[in-house]
């Protein structure tokens, strides 16, 4: 697995955090001399709750026989969908039991979905029940794990939604598959390729995950496209990373984040290769996975997986970004719609 392909933009965090030790830097602080060198404004971005934030007790809940119960496989993908679509600001955790975040429409046409797919015995949607069973538990005990575990399964989608021919109405190419394996992720394609095979012949079940995750903005065209997701998930690193070491100070504002912001758009236009802006258009990913793995960590560990992410790592020196995920983590790629989409790829170009 590599995530980030051992990112040759992984530098720009450091370097930002490097260039002014004060919070709410000016704009000349962080590197840019004049007007006309400043990055274009772009759409301010909300801040993601501290990863390191302490764990917020969770609301009492009685104890009904739905909230003890062992969970089917459909129910558990319901589960996952109404996690998919809650809020990132609020703690909408109960809403998500009752899949209350999902529109009743909505609800009943995933459930259609998932009841065809597990009556078809397709075997990345059977089997979900004991991991939803373990994240679920986590989910209840922390909004971080809430939030952190909602990212990962909405950049899980929209990456395989990034390789159907959905990709044509978000920018007009089609998009590079995400590496779910190690032999994916040994190169990347110069040419784009061809859309993935659709999980029906209608299309009909990429319109509903795209009406589930809602719109992909995109902040730059291309092959594959840089995403605001991705663009976000920077900034959050660089705000988790200056709050490691200034502990009484912030970079966490919206002027900052607007730099942050014009900072990785740059470096995404002059990428130097296909595999460093692969890299950059997977970091949602990346910093998702990282932050479900990091709250389970030891303060080892923690300072292991912040080096890791935030600098080049070289291949002999047996540490990797698979230091980011975990075997629950892992087993999540291989399940759902995302898994059946890109499987169904690499089956067609053989």
């Amino acid at each position: 697995m590599n995530l980030s392909g051992n990112s040759w933009l992984a530098p720009l965090a450091v370097c930002l955090l490097l260039i002014n030790g004060r919070a709410g830097a000016a704009a000349s602080d962080w590197g840019y001399e004049g007007e006309s060198e400043k990055p274009a404004a772009v759409s301010p971005i909300a801040p993601t709750k501290p990863v390191e934030s302490k764990p917020a007790p969770p609301k009492p809940q009685t104890k009904t026989a739905a909230t003890v119960k062992a969970l089917s496989d459909l129910d558990s993908w319901l589960e996952i969908f109404a996690l998919i679509a809650s809020s990132p600001e609020d703690d909408d955790r109960n809403a998500v039991r009752k899949l209350e975040t999902l529109s009743p429409e909505l609800k009943e046409n995933l459930s259609r979905f998932i009841k065809s797919k597990l009556d078809a015995k397709v075997p990345v949607y059977q089997g979900i029940s004991p991991l939803w069973q373990e994240i679920r538990t986590k989910v209840d005990h922390s909004i971080d794990y809430k939030e952190s575990y909602r990212m990962l399964f909405r950049a899980l989608t929209r990456h395989w939604l990034l390789k159907t021919d959905k990709a044509a109405s978000f920018d007009g190419k089609t998009a590079t598959a995400l590496a779910l394996t190690p032999a994916d992720s040994q190169t990347a394609p110069a040419q784009p390729q061809a859309p993935a095979p659709k999980l029906d012949a209608t299309g009909e079940s990429e319109e509903l995950f795209t009406e589930l995750i809602g719109p992909s903005r995109i902040a730059e065209p291309g092959n594959p496209p840089l995403t605001d997701d991705a663009i976000k998930a920077y900034s959050d690193m660089t705000c988790f990373l200056y709050a490691k070491k200034h502990p009484d100070k912030s970079v966490d504002q919206d002027d900052n984040r607007l730099i942050f912001a014009g900072v990785v758009r740059d470096k995404f236009i002059n990428a130097p290769s296909a595999q460093a802006k692969l890299a950059m258009s997977n970091f949602d990913l990346t910093w998702a996975s990282f932050r479900c793995r990091y709250l389970d960590s030891s303060p080892a560990e923690k300072e292991r997986m912040s080096i890791t992410v935030s600098a080049p790592v070289k291949a002999a020196s047996g540490d990797s970004t698979a230091a980011l995920t975990n075997k629950t983590i892992l087993s999540l790629f291989s399940k759902g719609p995302w898994a059946e989409g890109l499987a169904n790829a690499r089956t067609a170009a053989k």
